[in-house]
């Protein structure tokens, strides 16, 4: 590593499921049916690292415990439950694929609101994508119509900033592309528009 860095741990917030071990018999490792992905999923800020989110589920050996999402704004020394209503009218909502996309104010725009800087925070479950707001955790907006995204489990999430473009993979319906995302999450965002975010 470079001179003079050093690796920081800090505990999670909750506790999540280990990783499946299998066992080996006869020099053969014995693969299971398997119905999940990883168990954990985790996104830091590419504006600012000390704002990390998690979420996961607690078992993959039964399909109970309590799912959860989890956001730190100082780096693992507090974290905030951003469940929030991602669970409503859901069985299980199995949050996975998490992605943060920073927004900033516009140097050209001049507010009041001493805010000059909110982040995107979108996760996959069962039922699509959702967005939620570091201004507003836990209040939790489906991103897509069902033409735009059908009601399937996202699994992963991810944006390239350059052509602003958000990509969602599915389980067994492929792959979804979203071009001019950050204009679209912030129409569902009235109040960041006026304030000059992009």
């Amino acid at each position: 590593g470079a001179a003079g860095s050093q690796v920081l741990t800090k505990a999670l917030p909750t506790k999540f499921a280990p990783p499946v071990v299998f066992d080996i018999r006869d020099g053969e490792t014995v693969v299971g049916p398997i119905s999940h992905d990883k168990t954990v999923s985790l996104a830091v800020s590419p504006r600012d690292s000390s704002i990390i989110a998690v979420t996961g589920w607690p078992s993959v050996k039964v399909n109970d415990g309590i799912e959860s999402i989890w956001v730190t704004m100082d780096a693992g020394d507090s974290w905030k439950n951003a469940t929030g209503n991602i669970l409503d009218g859901v069985e299980r909502a199995r949050p996975s694929g998490l992605l943060i996309i920073d927004f900033v104010k516009s140097q050209n725009h001049s507010s009041s609101s001493n805010q000059d800087s909110v982040s995107a925070l979108l996760v996959g479950t069962t039922s699509g994508a959702y967005v939620s707001w570091t201004d507003k955790l836990g209040l939790w907006t489906r991103i897509g119509s069902c033409d735009q995204l059908p009601l399937i489990m996202v699994k992963g999430l991810s944006y390239e900033h350059f052509s602003d473009t958000l990509v969602a993979a599915t389980m067994g319906r492929g792959v979804y592309v979203m071009r001019k995302a950050k204009a679209i999450l912030l129409q569902m965002r009235p109040d960041l528009l006026e304030k000059g975010f992009e």
